[in-house]
């Protein structure tokens, strides 16, 4: 369990919550060889004392089994699970106990997600029920797509589970938007809002009366007059707003217009992006990928087109059941066709015309260096044409993509680097650290009395891959950080994953937790920190 950064891709940087700003908190099981198990959060209370004591003051966040009760004081709520081993909550800063150190006690319960029941849920309070007057965005869904992509969009309930029951929303409110593409066929893509304008007008016209939102090619403007943001995606093809409700053309009614793009998710630029504003910080960052936040920069001044790319070449791609047919043609005789290849493979067939010249590829999937890439609901055969002997400034290189629904019974067959390779999207990152005893978070001290029991914990992000298992292949104790000819070490796990010790093995874990994550406060304003202490001036 654990605080997170405003877009839950990692621990917060600082622990520093002004009021009604929003806490992410995260908290996830490890079910290992578990049946699947579905993560609650049974009660949450607020303190003053990092242990409970029967006359500690507390403070009800979480109660009556699962209820969010200070989601009828202020909007925090649970936000969608992207695993049901997991669950993120979106703490609204509120006031208490101003001036004294503030911990934060939670219990946890894994479940069986199958026997949802009175005493195992989560519930999240929906303030829309209780306030029948406010104004009326109205929104369109689905919106209309160009060529044989499908866009949707659409106001959604606060768990996004499904449509919004009532379009009526207070002032400071929040609305889930939702907008997803339906690629089908095509290489995988990247949703995004390159422009949202509020208007009171269903058309819009020269002289419509607008509210900026996102601006400035992917910029959510809007997010520095309010708390809205972009949040965690779930799959690249859609993308979640929550847009805090703002005063606009009070007693009109009001629509929402948005300009939708579907993207190559690896080529994200000054022109495709999606940028949050960071309040804490007053920095902009990129919602895909914190690594590249320099995309954003530019929102606050003018965004940069790119270039259009070449209009005297195109390619036809069509995806068979097991095999994928590419056809290639130019008009500017820039490319030698003889040297394209598809993957490793040269062209099926080749013509030269005056009128221009044409590569055709045909492959099997498996053959001509083919990659695998498997999503949480797709199964995408990727590789791209090439080309070194071009005349133009740069290589050819064209990404070429075959995307199939995922059966539900689908599973990686038996890795046999004789029959198949398989690649992921991006490169892995491996994790390890020491952590305390029951593993609820990082280890406070690096000294072990003898006999006692040092827990280790290891990961690994497979981000698209095939589903992975992580395994400790070796594992040596040295005198040493790096190990050289010399060092004098001693073996703990060898053999390719055999533990030497008796005594290492996997301890039991409970499926009831009990986490306290300590916070402090100050007068006007929520400090949160991990440890507990006050920070610096």
């Amino acid at each position: 369990m654990a605080i997170l950064n405003y877009n839950f891709s990692g621990p917060a940087e600082s622990n520093v919550f002004h009021l009604g700003s929003f806490i992410p908190i995260w908290a996830e099981v490890d079910q290992q060889a578990h049946q699947p198990l579905v993560l609650l959060l049974e009660e949450c209370v607020a303190s003053t004392t990092l242990e409970m004591y029967p006359d500690t003051l507390t403070y009800p966040l979480i109660t009556n089994e699962g209820c969010l009760v200070e989601g009828k004081k202020t909007f925090s709520r649970f936000l969608p699970r992207y695993h049901s081993s997991s669950i993120l909550l979106h703490l609204q800063a509120f006031r208490f106990a101003v001036g004294e150190e503030v911990y934060i006690h939670c219990k946890l319960i894994a479940w069986d997600p199958d026997d949802l029941n009175e005493s195992r849920k989560a519930c999240n309070y929906d303030k829309t029920t209780e306030a029948p007057q406010g104004w009326t965005p109205f929104f369109q869904s689905p919106a209309q797509g160009y060529g044989e992509l499908s866009f949707h969009m659409a106001i959604l309930n606060y768990n996004f589970s499904g449509p919004a029951e009532s379009s009526v929303f207070p002032l400071d409110s929040f609305i889930p938007i939702w907008a997803e593409v339906d690629q089908q066929a095509h290489q995988p893509l990247v949703l995004l809002l390159e422009e949202c304008v509020a208007s009171t007008t269903l058309e819009m016209y020269p002289d419509t009366l607008t509210y900026p939102l996102i601006t400035n090619e992917g910029c959510l403007v809007e997010g520095k007059n309010t708390i809205s943001r972009f949040l965690p995606r779930y799959h690249s093809s859609s993308i979640l707003l929550h847009l805090q409700a703002f005063r606009f053309a009070v007693g009109e009614e009001m629509y929402i217009h948005c300009k939708l793009i579907a993207w190559d998710p690896d080529d994200l630029n000054e022109s495709r992006k999606a940028c949050n504003y960071d309040k804490t910080t007053e920095e902009w960052e990129l919602l895909d990928d914190p690594k590249m936040n320099h995309l954003c920069q530019c929102c606050d001044s003018t965004c940069k087109g790119r270039p259009k790319r070449d209009a005297e070449s195109a390619t036809t791609v069509d995806c068979g059941k097991n095999s994928v047919s590419v056809r290639w043609t130019e008009t500017n005789l820039q490319v030698d066709p003889y040297s394209l290849q598809l993957g490793d493979c040269p062209p099926s067939q080749v013509s030269v015309k005056p009128e221009g010249v044409e590569a055709v590829f045909n492959a099997e999937f498996g053959a001509c260096t083919i990659r695998r890439l498997v999503t949480r609901d797709k199964i995408v055969f990727a590789t791209e044409i090439t080309s070194t002997a071009s005349l133009k400034a740069s290589p050819v290189f064209y990404p070429v993509a075959c995307a199939y629904k995922r059966p539900k019974d689908w599973a990686p067959p038996l890795y046999n680097p004789l029959v198949f390779h398989t690649h992921g999207q991006g490169d892995l990152n491996f994790h390890m650290t020491l952590m305390r005893d029951d593993f609820s978070g990082l280890a406070t001290s690096t000294t072990f009395s003898l006999g006692s029991t040092i827990p280790i914990a290891a990961s690994v992000e497979q981000q698209s891959h095939q589903p992975l298992m992580l395994l400790l292949e070796e594992c040596v104790a040295s005198t040493t950080p790096e190990l050289g000819p010399d060092s004098r070490i001693y073996p703990l796990i060898t053999n390719k994953g055999e533990a030497t010790l008796t005594s290492l093995g996997v301890s039991d874990r409970s499926f009831r937790e009990n986490c306290n994550l300590p916070v402090w406060w100050s007068g006007g304003s929520r400090a949160f920190r991990k440890d507990g202490h006050s920070p610096d001036r």
